[in-house]
């Protein structure tokens, strides 16, 4: 490359030089960058799909911005180019912005990977179709700019470019650098645009800012990103006609869906970000695929929420794996406050001992809820069902035996399938020594074993408010069934299964 770019520095015949996809560093940047300082024929410069910061098309590498700084100090002499490509480059945070304003300030330059500029910058369009060109924060900027007076435009298409449109990562989200921040800036000062499209459906862009006013608007399941995400959140934040969003069943990760939040907490007229209706008493949200970041929405409708009594989320995925608690954190936090809700389903969402002991918080001041299934969640001890005996942690399970020592208004308890073992069944034979509200309590396949099924039994002795225990599946013997049977003996109506 080095060749090639003191050959550049002399020639004065070429005007068309791609060098797309060569793995070219930031070293190589800087080389190309000194030979624009001085070349004064080319005028198109292709150098998508290389690796001008360090860093692969995945973000593997070591992230290096001198190339790119070096570039656009070459822009600023150079006033032979003309169509210049940095697609595929993966350029952001601040040498990003340093790019987009030189470009910005370069009225020569016609064409920026693929973006029209000087169409642009004359307002000629109706419509722009960029799906698929590899842009990033860069060109993002640079569209956002130009497109604020636009108004012709109407149309934008966006979608699957690489990069913090379409992807967004979080770290240039967080530094207000990315697509989905610098589009929403943009089309909240822009008049003419009708749609953006930044992932696999388009957004109405009239109707979430109001300017075309609509009570409900469901985006569900719209295949929507982050960088749709920050838009919405950005656009509603003014509308005072939307009383109702529904985002749920997206991508639009964590840093999304806070905004969203951030705006919900302040918003005049806007009473969810699940599509709840106003009466609505139960949710069913089963099988889903919720993540982390709905949890948060969810939690956000909980907390403002006067009418809803069950709400069922059995077999999602609200901690993604296990690896993410902070959305049923904010459940849980939820909770506090929520007065309506009577019924809680969490079934076989890979809750962690954490989210076990942000749940117990809530239980302790709680005084609504009256039913709570956190069945099948292996991780709430760190025991899977195929592996019950490894990386155990029982604080989870702790804490709500802890919690129901002060609970007055659960009845209904399920931890089936989440192996607490003797540890967890004495825990819970302690608590039912306090305990005078609970009235159903399945404990089936916790591996109780022989010490956890006495505790058990000798506390049903004396605890007279449960009425139905469900203790199936742990691997008892005989003679343990028994002495559960013997401590409840002569009570009648009591429901034990073994």
């Amino acid at each position: 490359m080095q060749a090639i770019a003191e050959a550049l520095k002399f020639n004065t015949a070429l005007t068309d030089l791609n060098l797309y996809d060569n793995g070219l560093d930031a070293e190589a940047g800087k080389s190309l960058a000194d030979a624009l300082k001085v070349n004064t024929a080319l005028t198109t410069l292709n150098l998508s799909k290389n690796e001008l910061c360090g860093l692969d098309m995945y973000g593997r590498g070591q992230d290096d911005a001198s190339g790119i700084t070096a570039l656009a100090e070459a822009l600023q002499v150079n006033t032979a180019l003309k169509n210049l490509s940095i697609a595929w480059n993966n350029i952001s945070g601040e040498v990003a912005q340093q790019l987009a304003a030189v470009v910005l300030a370069r009225k020569s330059l016609e064409v920026l990977s693929e973006v029209p500029i000087k169409e642009l910058r004359a307002d000629q369009l109706t419509a722009l179709e960029l799906k698929s060109k590899g842009l990033g924060s860069t060109e993002a900027i640079v569209l956002a700019e130009l497109l604020q007076g636009s108004t012709a435009l109407t149309n934008l298409n966006l979608y699957d470019n690489y990069n913090s449109l379409e992807r967004g990562e979080a770290n240039v989200m967080a530094e207000g650098l990315g697509g989905g921040k610098a589009m929403a800036e943009m089309l909240k000062v822009n008049t003419a645009m009708n749609s953006i499209k930044l992932d696999r459906n388009p957004l109405p862009v009239k109707q979430l800012k109001g300017t075309e006013p609509v009570q409900t608007l469901d985006l569900s399941n719209k295949g929507l990103g982050p960088a749709s995400g920050i838009v919405i959140a950005k656009l509603i934040e003014f509308n005072t006609a939307l009383t109702s969003v529904n985002v749920l069943k997206n991508a639009i990760q964590m840093e999304a869906a806070k905004e969203l939040v951030a705006v919900f907490w302040q918003h005049k007229t806007l009473k969810t970000l699940c599509g709840l209706k106003p009466d609505q008493t139960e949710a069913d949200f089963r099988g889903q695929g919720l993540l982390p970041s709905h949890g948060i929405l969810i939690a956000a409708d909980l907390e403002f929420n006067t009418t809803m009594t069950s709400l069922t989320l059995v077999d999602n995925n609200l901690t993604y794996f296990g690896q993410d608690m902070t959305g049923v954190h904010a459940i849980a936090g939820a909770l506090k406050v929520n007065t309506a809700l009577t019924e809680l389903n969490l079934r076989t969402n890979y809750l962690k001992a954490k989210a076990g002991k942000a749940l117990a918080d809530a239980l302790k001041v709680n005084t609504a809820l009256t039913s709570l299934d956190l069945s099948d969640n292996g991780e709430l001890t760190g025991r899977f069902h195929h592996n019950p005996s490894i990386s155990d942690d029982m604080s989870g399970v702790r804490a709500i035996a802890g919690a129901l020592k002060v609970n007055a208004a659960l009845t209904d308890l399920n931890l089936y399938g989440n192996h607490i073992g003797t540890e967890g069944a004495k825990a819970m034979a302690e608590a039912l020594k306090f305990n005078t509200a609970l009235t159903d309590l399945n404990l089936a396949l916790n591996n109780l074993g022989a010490e956890g099924a006495k505790a058990i039994a000798e506390i049903l002795k004396f605890n007279t408010a449960l009425n139905k225990l469900d203790l199936r599946y742990n691997s008892m013997r005989d003679k343990d069934e028994q002495v559960l049977r013997d401590s409840v003996k002569g009570r009648e109506g009591f429901e034990l299964l073994v």
